[in-house]
């Protein structure tokens, strides 16, 4: 009987022993579903995890702002690129429109040059002018065409000479270098203004020394200049040059007396004196010349004893007179003086008239002495 019941007590103790293993089992499964969730889980967010990192990898380079940027980037690099194109464009043209401005001016100025040279009525003294301004180099022969007509002068064709006591004199001008003494010391403080307008044209006008550090020109030699303007001295044989810096704008510019005022740099350093003004008006009949620059070249002298002279005429005013002096292109600007006193009676203003009947125009020193506030200063 008592090892019935110790056998029925290890019976019961098996049975205990096996349900806990088998609920041991159970809990193992269990535990390793779990685990088998959980690793699951885990491989889950890691792709999670792996993705959100490539989205955020290629959404950086889809910002909006940051493709802004980008945009905005290219957008400027190629408006920079469109510009300087354009800039060298532009100046390659502005390059190309001065230099054509540059040859049509001076075909033009000696074009009129020529004209004059023949207006003379006489083969022979034609034929002087003309080899005359092709060895100063105011007329251009680079195949010497002009110098095969003048091989046998009653080849050179003439136009008949200005008719009237008032017309502009057509006769030869003459080297400053054939001056002497005082002649010869006035011509130190003539000069030549060189510069190009808005339009790009390329002028060359006379102007003189009139004060200290200014000189004085004719007002629409200046007229529409945007910069660059240089007044040249000593532009002839025999005299020592000098290129002086123009300031712009004038000093003081008069459209109705015609005349600007311009400061010039360092023009002390010339050594050439103002040009001495009479406060007189001019006489009818007063013998006269001109220091001026012709076509922009050298500096000559225009005196006639006979045609160089003050005439009345329709161009008289309180401002103005007439003169027959020699004169073409580039000598606006240039002192009209008198011969026997050498003082500047007036300013050269260009012409007026007609074809053969030309008679040039002159703006009275004293009347531009009296308009003018910065030379009542000076």
């Amino acid at each position: 009987m008592e090892r019935k019941d110790t056998d029925f007590g290890q019976f019961v103790e098996i049975q205990r022993l096996t349900n806990e293993e088998r609920k041991a089992d159970r809990d193992l499964a269990l535990r390793e579903q779990e685990l088998a969730l959980k690793r699951d889980e885990l491989a889950v967010k890691l792709r999670e995890l792996r993705l959100k990192e490539e989205d955020q990898r290629y959404s950086r380079w889809l910002n909006p702002i940051f493709l802004g940027l980008i945009a905005a980037t290219l957008t400027l690099t190629g408006n920079i690129l469109v510009t300087r194109e354009q800039t060298k464009a532009s100046l390659e043209q502005e390059r190309t429109r001065n230099r054509n401005s540059l040859e049509q001016a001076r075909a033009k100025a000696q074009s009129d040059l020529i004209l004059e040279a023949i207006k003379t009525g006489n083969p022979s003294k034609a034929a002087t002018n003309l080899d005359f301004f092709v060895n100063l180099g105011f007329i251009n022969d680079p195949e010497g065409r002009i110098k095969k007509y003048l091989v046998n002068t009653g080849d050179v064709p003439v136009l008949p000479p200005a008719s009237g006591t008032a017309s502009a004199n057509t006769g030869i001008f003459k080297s400053v270098q054939t001056l002497k003494g005082e002649r010869r010391a006035l011509s130190n403080s003539v000069g030549k203004l060189n510069g190009v307008s808005d339009e790009g044209l390329v002028l060359s006008c006379t102007a003189w020394i009139i004060a200290k550090d200014l000189i004085i020109t004719a007002d629409y030699c200046v007229s529409g200049m945007k910069g660059g303007l240089t007044f040249v001295l000593g532009d002839a044989p025999g005299m020592s040059l000098s290129t002086h810096s123009v300031e712009l704008p004038p000093a003081e510019l008069d459209a109705h007396a015609g005349f600007a005022l311009l400061k010039v740099e360092n023009l002390g350093a010339s050594g050439s004196l103002p040009l001495p003004l009479s406060q007189r008006e001019p006489k009818v009949g007063e013998l006269i010349f001109l220091l001026h620059y012709p076509a922009g070249g050298q500096q000559v002298i225009s005196e006639d004893p006979k045609d160089c002279k003050i005439v009345s005429g329709a161009a008289d005013s309180d401002e103005e007179f007439k003169h027959t002096c020699a004169t073409v292109g580039g000598s606006s600007g240039a002192p009209i003086i008198s011969a026997t006193t050498l003082e500047v009676l007036g300013l050269h203003y260009g012409k007026t008239g007609s074809v053969g009947n030309w008679v040039n125009r002159g703006k009275r020193i004293s009347a531009i002495i009296k308009r003018s506030q910065t030379l009542k200063r000076n």
